[in-house]
């Protein structure tokens, strides 16, 4: 299934780009279709390291022993009758032994609890960032037009009290402020067109864009749970990140305790052929089995508290999600603002209401426009991170 999207969107790109290609207008990218063929994210490719680190820790402990066998090679001269020697050859093999059984199932069994949440977790955090990309792009894009329009309004304007001043009707200072105005209008506009440029190059870092032209659709906010059963995927894998840590110490100290190996070598001393087997043991230093004991219980505590910690941060993160939400509400309609600048501009033009008037209600209905587009924005990358704490079962949308 995810193969056949990620084709799907491959194939809605490949089409963008066609059109664009033919000099038509490409049709709007979705975030969905980004989605389906966004480039592998580093919390993504951070998780696989960490499970291959796991397999790996394992893999070097598996059954009774501890690693693998160790080899060694011994030669030297064996004096005879008559003053002649001859080589003895000896070569030998030590097994160590790792009694292990529990702390290797706890392992395992960690691995195979983690595997599926630390890659969901992953992906989760790989899509709210291709999601922040994305709103960011769009929100400077529809700045960038409004302030595109707004300097072709403030240079109607500037024109038009140009005019009146020329006829008297207005004092010279009133096109000083006009144009002072457009210069600013200008400067804001260059500002936008330099962002825009960077959240563009931020969002092609994380999921490959047609070239040329890029129209995207508006954010919209998917639904968010009102209830469910469990954690959700970000919180299952703080909690089985610390698990698999713990399991990975106790069998690292099990490792670090272990004192016996099997031994075995074959020889050639002289004309006889010999061949040994027995045990060793190592002696560990003074004091070294109850370092490790407080070693691995310092290492469990730290592991246990990191992950409240984190599961802390995840509760305020969604706190934050949900205020963001409520605190962008819906503002007023893009058109009736674009209605108001218009029919301040008609007072202008007709001269009832002059430059030092209207500029200051221009700004203000500026920054409304502005602030509707920043909360669409905003609205839609909190909405997609409160869906992001969904439990894997859950039902409901919150208004």
């Amino acid at each position: 299934m995810q193969r056949a999207t990620r084709l799907a969107g491959a194939l809605a790109l490949a089409s963008m780009a066609e059109l664009a290609g033919a000099g038509e207008h490409a049709a709007p990218v979705e975030l969905a279709t980004l989605t389906a063929v966004r480039r592998p994210h580093p919390a993504e490719l951070e998780a696989e390291a960490r499970l291959a680190a796991g397999r790996r820790s394992l893999a070097r402990s598996a059954g009774a022993l501890l690693g693998g066998p160790v080899l060694s090679v011994a030669a030297g001269p064996r004096r005879i009758e008559a003053g002649e020697t001859r080589a003895d050859v000896a070569v030998g093999v030590m097994l160590p032994i790792l009694a292990a059984r529990p702390e290797q199932r706890a392992l395992a069994a960690a691995l195979a609890s983690a595997e599926p949440l630390l890659l969901a977790a992953a992906g989760t955090e790989a899509e709210l960032a291709l999601a922040a990309a994305y709103s960011e792009l769009w929100r400077l894009d529809a700045l960038a037009e409004l302030r595109s329009e707004d300097l072709a309004i403030v240079e109607r304007w500037l024109a038009a009290t140009r005019r009146r001043v020329e006829e008297g009707a207005d004092p010279a200072y009133e096109a000083t402020l006009v144009a002072g105005e457009r210069d600013r209008a200008a400067l804001e506009l260059e500002r936008t067109l330099a962002g825009l440029a960077a959240a563009r190059e931020a969002l092609a870092a994380l999921a490959p864009l047609p070239e040329g032209e890029l129209r995207l659709v508006p954010p919209t906010e998917p639904p968010v749970c009102t209830s469910g059963v469990g954690d959700s995927a970000l919180e299952g894998a703080a909690r089985a990140r610390a698990e698999l840590a713990i399991a990975e110490a106790g069998l690292a100290t099990r490792a670090e305790n272990a004192r016996w190996a099997l031994a075995s070598d074959l020889a050639r001393e002289g004309d006889e052929d010999v061949a040994r087997l027995g045990l060793a043991y190592r002696f560990a230093p003074r004091g070294e089995k109850g370092a490790l004991d407080e070693l691995h219980a310092a290492a469990v505590a730290a592991e246990r508290r990191a992950s409240e910690l984190e599961l802390s941060r995840l509760a305020a993160r969604r706190q934050a999600a949900r205020a963001r939400l409520a605190a962008s509400s819906a503002r007023s309609g893009d058109d009736e603002l674009a209605a108001g600048l218009a029919a301040l501009e008609a007072r202008l033009r007709e001269g009832r209401s002059r430059p030092s008037e209207a500029l200051p209600l221009r700004r203000q209905l500026l920054a409304a426009r502005e602030a509707a587009i920043d909360a669409r924005a905003e609205r839609a990358l909190a909405a997609a991170e409160l869906a992001a704490f969904c439990p894997p079962s859950s039902s409901g949308v919150e208004p």
